[in-house]
């Protein structure tokens, strides 16, 4: 290439190179940079269309769960639990106080000897009025002197227990019990002696059994007694 055209095409390069610095110290907008804007808009919508709909099916589709929780958690038939808790019956109190059979009276028990019964502390060791081989009748700590609440004998031992200090039997018979009540009780009641008695076996101890005496229709007192029991003719 001449010389010439060589210093021709660095006086083009110079000339381009003024332009650009002219431009840049003027501070007119540039032309160049003018379509930058128009690619922003394009942007926007394209993000705002697919994030919108993504969203929106989302949520529509997540509102059928409360209507399920809801069905689920409200049946019914509980609004009448209450009624049917309440027309059920109550089932009685245990009777308080101590129980006399269907063995024994706590410690003491029927069959045992003078000796085992007046160690249990349940009886005074000297009979009252002496007794006889058959049947001495001891009387109970605390109870009404004379009125001999156990019979014993030489050969059976304690045969006979009266019903003191407040106890009553296992189906919570005692005195004051009503006629209906111990008829309740012991369906197998029968008429003893004298009339005013009433006797029963012992639920699961056939060898011994209970004697009320009922007066007015109620129990004024109860013993039990074994199968040899000859203290009371």
């Amino acid at each position: 290439m001449s010389r010439k055209s060589l210093l021709h095409k660095g006086l083009l390069i110079s000339a381009v190179a003024s332009g650009f610095l002219l431009a840049a110290c003027s501070g007119d907008p540039v032309p160049a940079a003018a379509p930058s804007p128009t690619t922003a808009p394009s942007s926007t919508p394209s993000s705002t269309p697919s994030s919108t709909p993504s969203s929106t099916p989302s949520t529509t589709a997540a509102e059928p769960a409360p209507a399920q929780v809801t069905a689920t958690t409200a049946p019914a038939a509980q609004p009448n639990a209450p009624v049917k808790q309440q027309a059920a019956k109550p089932r009685p109190q245990a009777k308080s106080g101590p129980v006399l059979g269907p063995d024994g009276y706590g410690t003491l028990k029927i069959g045992m000897s003078q000796r085992e019964a007046v160690a249990t502390g349940r009886i005074l060791s000297e009979p009252v009025g002496g007794g006889s081989p058959e049947c001495r009748a001891h009387d109970a700590p605390g109870q009404v002197e004379g009125a001999g609440a156990v019979g014993i004998s030489d050969q059976y031992g304690v045969s006979l227990i009266f019903g003191y200090g407040g106890a009553h039997t296992p189906e919570g018979i005692g005195v004051g019990s009503t006629s209906a009540e111990v008829k309740r009780a012991y369906p197998n009641l029968k008429q003893g002696w004298p009339g005013s008695h009433q006797v029963t076996a012992v639920p699961g101890h056939s060898g011994n059994r209970y004697d009320f005496a009922v007066v007015d229709g109620k129990v004024v007192a109860f013993s039990l007694r074994s199968q040899h029991e000859v203290c009371v003719s």
